[in-house]
């Protein structure tokens, strides 16, 4: 066993859903590199990745209308589900997060890491 000492931190409180990451997406996230640490933007630009994987679109082209991909069918968008996306995409979604609406301390937001992740109380 490892003991780990985990400065304070501030969590959200729920996690980000559909509907929140929907923002980012249609706000041209995956289309701004300033939003993207370097291995990040060089994964969506190799994987051309334009909205999350479990997202399929349904409606016109740049509608950002979209369907959620389950593990047996397409079903309509659960807007106030957690999203499912990649650690460079949190990274990126936290970036625009703290430059379109600050952050409520000086510090940014972030991805938790794992040693937060695992003492936070779950109800």
């Amino acid at each position: 066993e490892r003991t780990v000492s985990v400065p304070d931190f501030m969590a959200s409180e729920h996690m980000v859903t559909n509907g929140e990451f929907w923002q980012f997406v249609a706000d041209g996230g995956y289309r701004k590199k300033e939003f993207w640490c370097d291995d990040g933007w060089a994964w969506r630009k190799h994987r051309n990745i334009k909205w999350p994987f479990f997202w399929t679109p349904v409606g016109p082209q740049g509608s950002h209308e979209y369907g959620l991909r389950t593990i047996f069918q397409e079903i309509p968008m659960r807007w106030d589900w957690p999203v499912d996306v990649t650690y460079y995409e949190s990274k990126a979604f936290c970036r625009w997060k703290t430059a379109k609406d600050g952050s409520p301390t000086s510090n940014p937001f972030r991805v938790l890491t794992e040693a937060e992740h695992q003492i936070i109380p779950r109800s």
